[in-house]
Order: structure tokens, then C-alpha cells, then sequence
């Protein structure tokens, strides 16, 4: 018998403590540890994409620190709403807010929809 549903989501909330630590010390283990391998990952209206191109983004990215701000878990699917920031010398710059839909099953994420707010404010 599977978990009751409020045990299926502390699980799932403490995932995404995890994924969201990985994320920040060690992303290409986050991608090993965190995402089935036949996921998808989807940011609607620009690209839908699998594991293999997740790991070449992390791969080829400039170190980041995410921040979540909220996470809304119901079943096997946890809504979390953060921020990322490329660091540069290790102080970070401007942050791009996000909004994320994972749905994780048996311990791992089998869909990541991420909605980014690419629009930068200008300075001053």
C-alpha cells in the first residue's frame, strides 16, 4: 500500500529541500540523484527537453545560487516558487524568480515544468 497522502508530501517537501541543496553544491548530482532518467523537462513556450540536455545545461552553467521562497505540495506533485542568482567571485547578481511544477514519483522527479520570469528590471 502506497503512502497516505500528507506522508507522500513531507516526503516530497523534504526532496525538494534536497534537490534545491544539490542544486547549489553539486548540480550534475543533482540531476543524477534527483530526475528519472526518461523525465522531462518542459519551460513552456521556449524548450521541452530530457535528462541528457538538463545535465549539459548544468554541465556548462555558471554556478548559481537558488532560494526557495514557497513550496506548495499536494499528492506527488509540489509547486515550489524561488529565486536564482548567477555568482560571480562568489557574491551573487541579479535574480531571475521562478516558478516550478515537479511531479515526483517513487523518489525521483518524472516531470519538471519551470515558468521563468526572464524580464530584468532596469537599474535605476
Amino acid at each position: 500500500m502506497g503512502r497516505t497522502a500528507p506522508a507522500q508530501e513531507a516526503a516530497n517537501l523534504a526532496f525538494v529541500e534536497r534537490w534545491v541543496e544539490l542544486h547549489n553544491t553539486d548540480p550534475l548530482r543533482m540531476v543524477e540523484e534527483c530526475y528519472a532518467r526518461d523525465a522531462v523537462i518542459e519551460v513552456p513556450g521556449v524548450e521541452r527537453f530530457g535528462v541528457e540536455r538538463l545535465r549539459a545545461l548544468e554541465e556548462s552553467g555558471p554556478p548559481r545560487r537558488t532560494r526557495v521562497l514557497r513550496t506548495i505540495a499536494s499528492g506527488e506533485v509540489v509547486v515550489v516558487e524561488g529565486s536564482t542568482a548567477t555568482l560571480s567571485d562568489g557574491e551573487p547578481g541579479p535574480e531571475v524568480r521562478w516558478c516550478v511544477v515537479l511531479t515526483i514519483r517513487d523518489g525521483v522527479i518524472v516531470s519538471d515544468h519551470a515558468y521563468l520570469n526572464t524580464h530584468q528590471p532596469t537599474p535605476g
